[in-house]
């Protein structure tokens, strides 16, 4: 996975949802997403590329669901729905023991990012960094 080796298991377990989940893609698009992010920035670190994270992110009409192999799916709420362009998610359910945040933001040419920001066990920030397609349904 593309986590930070010093962070927790559980703490890496839900970087690694909230991963999944953020895989979207602009607004009025696709309502299925295959997202691959093969860079991963830590604060205060310099990024490591090659970690490829396989996520897919699903629309259920109420929200979004961003899941990868062996980990819950990750629940996502839609930044101003229905706006043009980019599409930008927000959860704030990925890591509850490090109290964690995540936004995730689709481009329309499919560059996905994906910011997790908590307590590790001090506050920190992690940027995924990658792209997403549009699945048929």
């Amino acid at each position: 996975m593309i986590l930070a080796s010093h962070l927790a298991a559980p703490v890496r377990a839900g970087l690694a949802a909230t991963l999944a989940l953020a895989s979207a893609m602009p607004a009025g698009a696709a309502t299925a997403y295959a997202c691959v992010f093969p860079s991963e920035c830590i604060l205060g670190k310099p990024c490591e590329t090659g970690r490829d994270l396989a996520a897919r992110l699903d629309s259920d009409g109420g929200g979004w669901s961003f899941g990868a192999a062996g980990m819950d799916p990750v629940r996502f709420q839609e930044i101003a729905p229905g706006g043009v362009g980019s599409l930008h998610l927000v959860s704030s359910g990925i890591d509850p023991d490090a109290d964690a945040a995540a936004l995730l933001t689709i481009t329309e040419d499919g560059t996905a990012l994906l910011t997790v920001q908590g307590d590790f066990p001090s506050p920190s920030a992690v940027t995924h960094v990658g792209s997403c397609t549009e699945e048929e349904v």
